[in-house]
This record gives structure tokens, sequence and C-alpha cells, in this order.
């Protein structure tokens, strides 16, 4: 099913409640017709297991129906189901008055539609996962809401045989690697910096004109424009400057590498904050209009306690094995699908 909500804007979420809201459940019609057209679609092909990568909305038509069901993902789409779901924005203190109002209206215009279609009211907005297994692929140090009391961590689920064998840089000494949308607004900024510095560095960067790509390329800098094998990448850099895309970063720091983050939106800049809590690497801060590079650079480059911790972040994990942790969420599906 598709949404087919008419368009307006939003403020940045507070919590999951108004990422649902502001993402179709404001708006009662087309909430109705994708609960109704989920439904209907179960109905027809009478599932055994729902599998769901993000899909709230397809999970709670599966709960209606009682058929058994999962959700799956990293942190931010796999959310800690309290009564009041947590913020977003650990960097603000967000007193639950200021919550709670986009939580209820979005519970009730969920409830409207149960009530059309007879099933019964949710209780609490996070009742939608209700009686739903969880699969949360990621670790706790990693998890955009924090560490969960009580929460199995699968681990994630890794992909990085794709792509092509990066360029190899000819100068010596450590290398940077950066993977970066074209559209970044500060793209030009960041490698007029590596440029200064004169660091060795690969440069990923999707979408960008080959012509643009030819004239930043230099001594120091080799640019790409299409996806490389992350792990030969990891083999032949030693930092690593990225959006703060999850996997990606897991990947980055099961391999000993640390990172700088240039967050595009919300949710990749709630994963640089838990990062940076750590020291597993630093964030650009996302609202700042004229980030300083230069010294993010440097402190990423010379930082003692960032090394450390990155070394300490992947020898606790160093016997992970992502194709296991497939082979076991595959196994738990099974049985679930037949209990």
């Amino acid at each position: 099913p598709i949404w087919q909500t008419p368009s307006r804007s939003f403020p940045l979420s507070l919590n999951y409640a108004q990422n649902l809201y502001r993402n179709g459940y404001w708006h009662l019609p087309s909430l109705k017709a994708n609960i109704k057209a989920w439904v209907h679609l179960f109905e027809i092909f009478q599932p055994d297991i729902i599998l769901a990568d993000h899909s709230p909305t397809a999970i709670l038509a599966a709960k209606l129906l009682e058929i058994p069901r999962a959700a799956i993902g990293y942190g931010f789409i796999v959310p800690p189901c309290s009564s009041l779901m947590p913020s977003l924005q650990p960097w603000f203190s967000i007193p639950q008055h200021i919550l709670f109002p986009k939580e209820k209206e979005c519970l009730n215009n969920i409830n409207e539609t149960l009530t059309e279609l007879s099933f019964k009211h949710l209780g609490v907005l996070a009742d939608i996962f209700g009686g739903a297994e969880v699969f949360l692929t990621t670790f706790p140090e990693l998890d955009h809401y924090g560490s969960r009391q009580g929460t199995h961590y699968w681990g994630p689920v890794l992909s990085t045989e794709n792509g092509a064998e990066p360029s190899r840089q000819e100068r010596s000494g450590e290398t940077i690697f950066m993977y970066l949308n074209y559209h970044y607004r500060f793209l030009y900024q960041i490698l007029s910096q590596i440029k200064e510095i004169g660091m060795p560095t690969l440069a990923v960067i999707r979408d960008m004109p080959e012509t643009a790509a030819k004239a930043w390329e230099g001594e120091n800098i080799k640019i790409s424009t299409k996806p490389v094998n992350l792990k030969k990448a990891t083999e032949q850099s030693h930092f690593f400057i990225t959006h703060g895309g999850a996997n990606t970063g897991s990947f980055i720091l099961l391999s000993g590498k640390p990172l700088l983050i240039l967050p595009e939106h919300l949710e990749q800049c709630l994963w640089g904050y838990r990062i940076s809590e750590q020291n597993l690497g630093l964030m650009v801060n996302w609202f700042n209009p004229k980030p300083d590079f230069s010294k993010k650079l440097n402190d990423l480059l010379t930082d003692k306690k960032i090394l450390s911790a990155v070394s300490a972040f992947a020898n606790r994990h160093k016997t992970y094995n992502s194709d296991k942790t497939v082979q076991e969420i595959c196994n738990r599906l099974e049985k679930i699908s037949i209990l």
C-alpha cells in the first residue's frame, strides 16, 4: 500500500510517535486507507508470518488479524516499547508534556480506524508492536536510543562484498576513506580541508559528475563515483568519514577504524551522537551552519581516547559473525511461523 497524504511541513520529530505522525499518521483518511489495505492483503494471501523492516502499519494489521509477526532492524526503526516513546533528541531535555500530545493524537487516529474495522483499541502507541517478535540488529553500544535493559541484541546484518575494488593510494602513510553524497551541503568544504592537510584520501562520492570528480582529484585525493567493496576499503584505510549509516558504520567500527560522521538527517545525527558519546568517533554538529572541519579532522587523527575506544569495541566483538546472525534469525522465524 502507498501513502497518499497531502503535502505538509513538520518540524523535526521529537520521538517515534512524531515520526509516525509526520509520515502519514496525521492524515486520518490516508491512515484508514493504509490500514485497511494491509488487512485486505493479508486476508487474501494468508501469510504464515510477517517480517517487517520498518513497516509499523503492516505490523499493526498483522496484529489485528493475529498473524505471527516480527519487526527487524537497527535501533532507530525498532523503538523501545515504552508507554511514552523516548526522545529522538537526547541533546535536549524534553519534558513529557511536550512529547505526549502528538502521541495521543496519533493513537486516537489509529483507534478511530480500529473502531471502524471493529477491532479492539490500542492502549498506548507502543502496542503496535505488542506480541511481535523483535530482531534488534545492532549492538548495545550502537543503538540509536542507547543500550536497552533486558533486550536481546542480535547484532548487525552486514553486506560489504559488493562494489568495485577501491583505488590504491600511491602515497604512503595513514589513509582516510570518505563515503559521502554529492549533494551534501558541506562537501566542498570537507574536500578543501582534506586537500589542505595533504593526507592520502580515497573518496566515494555518490552522484558526483565525472567532471567535478576530476577537478577535485589531486596528489592526495582519489575519487570514485560508484560504490566500492567496503571490506577492501577497511583493509586499506585508517580513518573513515561517512554520513552515519548504521550498518556501514558498524562494519567500519568492527574493523577497528574510527569514524567522523557528517549527518544529513535526524537518524544519522542521533547515531553520530551515540558514537561520539562513547569516543568511537566524532560528529560534526548537524545544526551548525559553519562547522570547523579542520579541528574535527585533527581530533580524529590525534585523539588517543578515540583510537583506544574503537580498538576496545572491535576487540569485544571480534568473534561476531553476521552470517551466523542471519541463520539464527531465519531459524527463529521458522519456529514462530509454526507456533
